[in-house]
C-alpha cells in the first residue's frame, strides 16, 4: 500500500469521503456506511462501525463521493487487513484480479484526488478554480437592481457535478458583493449540507410539505464561506412525494420574497426528476452541468429537447473535469442541438467563452 501511495495520487486524511462497506458473513450480507480517511489504488483506511467484520474477511467497498465531481459509484473487492475496534479504524487492501477494474480504480482515485484538491481550493479567492467561477459569474451578467434573481443549476444524470457548480457559483456571487442564498433542492441525493459541514435538519423537504404561512421560517443557515444555505432537509416520504407542481411554485414564490440579490438552486438531474423541470420553468436562468467522459450525447439531446418543449432556454452549459484541465469550450467534445427556438444556436454555434484559461478544468459555454 505504501508503494502505491508513492506512485499514485491519493486522498489524504482530511478528505473524509463517505463510503459503504458490504460484508458477506455466513451467506448473509451486511452494509455499513463509514468514512474514508485515506484512499489509494492499493487500499483504503476508513473509520466507522463495521460490526461482525474481522481481519481476514473479504468485503466489497462501494466508493462514492457525492460532494465531489467524481461521478458514479465504483465497487471494489477488498480484504480486511487491520482492525482497531476502540478507535473505529479499519485498513482494507483492494483485491483486484483484472486489469480493467484496476484501471477504473486508478482513474477514480486520480480524479478523486484532483477534485478533492479543487474542493479545498474553492473557498480561496486566489485559486484557479475560484477565478473560473468568477468568469462564470460575470458571464451571467449583472443581477437586477430590484427583485431577486434565481439561477437553477441542473444536469442530465447524477455525477456530472451540478452541486459542485452551484456551490462555486454561489461563492463567486457572494464575493462579488451580492447577497447570495444557496438552496439544495436535490432530495434524491442531497450533498450541500455535507460540503458545508452543517446538519441537514429542516430544509426544502419540510418547506414543500409545510402548510404554514412562512414555510421557510428558521431554515436559512449562514455558513463560514459567506453564503447562506437552505439544506434539502429530511423526510420519511419518498423523494417524489413532495414534488407536486403547486408546492414547488409556492416555494419559489416564497424564495423570491427573501432579501437576496441572487438565489442559486441545486436541482435534481433533469432526466428522471420532475422538480428539476418545475424549478427551471420558474427560474430566471438555467445552467446545465455536463462532465467530461461521463455525459452522453443522447442524454444531452434529450435534455435540450425536453427544455425546448417546456419553453425553457438554457443560459449556458458548464463543462466539468476536463482531463487535461486546459481551456475548453462546452461544445468541444459534445455538440449541442438548439436549446430553444429563439436561441438560433446549432451544433456549430455552442462554443461560448471558455472559463478554463488557467488549468481549472472548468469551462462555460453560452
Amino acid at each position: 500500500m505504501r508503494a502505491d501511495r508513492r506512485r499514485h495520487p491519493r486522498i489524504p486524511g482530511d478528505a473524509r469521503l463517505p463510503v459503504r462497506v458490504e460484508a458477506g458473513i455466513r451467506g448473509g450480507r451486511f452494509s455499513h456506511r463509514v468514512e474514508c480517511v485515506d484512499l489509494s489504488i492499493g487500499g483504503i483506511r476508513c473509520v466507522g462501525d463495521l460490526p461482525l467484520v474481522r481481519s481476514g474477511h473479504r468485503v466489497v467497498v462501494a466508493l462514492r463521493t457525492p460532494s465531489l465531481i467524481v461521478g458514479r459509484r465504483l465497487t471494489v473487492p477488498a480484504l480486511v487487513q487491520r482492525v482497531d475496534v476502540p478507535r473505529g479504524e479499519w485498513a482494507l487492501r483492494f483485491d483486484l484480479e483484472d486489469s480493467a477494474t484496476q484501471e477504473r480504480l486508478r482513474r477514480y482515485v486520480t480524479r478523486a484526488f484532483r477534485t478533492h484538491q479543487e474542493r479545498l481550493a474553492l473557498p480561496g479567492s486566489e485559486s484557479n478554480l475560484a477565478e473560473a467561477f468568477r468568469i462564470l459569474q460575470a458571464s451571467l451578467g449583472a443581477a437586477p437592481e430590484a427583485g431577486t434573481r434565481i439561477v437553477a443549476v441542473t444536469s442530465c444524470v447524477p455525477g456530472e457535478g451540478k452541486s459542485f457548480v452551484a456551490r462555486g457559483l454561489a461563492l463567486a456571487l457572494a464575493r462579488s458583493g451580492a447577497r447570495t442564498l444557496l438552496v439544495d433542492a436535490d432530495l434524491y441525493e442531497p450533498s450541500l449540507h455535507e460540503t458545508f459541514g452543517v446538519p441537514s435538519g429542516m430544509g426544502v423537504t419540510q418547506a414543500l410539505e409545510s402548510t404554514a404561512v412562512d414555510p421557510l421560517a428558521g431554515m436559512v443557515r449562514p455558513t463560514a464561506e459567506g453564503v447562506d444555505l437552505i439544506t434539502a432537509g429530511s423526510s420519511g416520504l419518498p423523494p417524489s412525494e413532495p414534488y407536486r407542481p403547486d408546492r414547488v411554485r409556492r416555494l419559489i414564490e416564497r424564495l423570491r420574497t427573501l432579501e437576496y440579490r441572487v438565489i442559486v438552486i441545486d436541482t435534481p438531474p433533469l432526466l428522471g426528476a420532475a422538480m428539476a423541470a418545475q424549478v427551471s420553468q420558474s427560474a430566471d436562468d438555467v445552467l446545465l452541468a455536463i462532465r467530461s467522459d461521463l455525459t452522453r450525447e443522447q442524454d444531452l439531446r434529450q435534455v435540450c429537447e425536453h427544455l425546448r418543449q417546456i419553453d425553457v432556454s438554457l443560459r449556458g452549459v458548464v463543462l466539468n473535469d476536463h482531463p487535461d484541465g486546459g481551456p475548453r469550450h462546452s461544445g468541444s467534445n459534445v455538440h449541442l442541438p438548439p436549446v430553444a427556438p429563439e436561441s438560433g444556436a446549432g451544433p456549430d454555434q455552442t462554443d461560448g467563452e471558455s472559463a478554463s484559461k488557467d488549468g481549472s478544468g472548468l469551462a462555460f459555454g453560452a
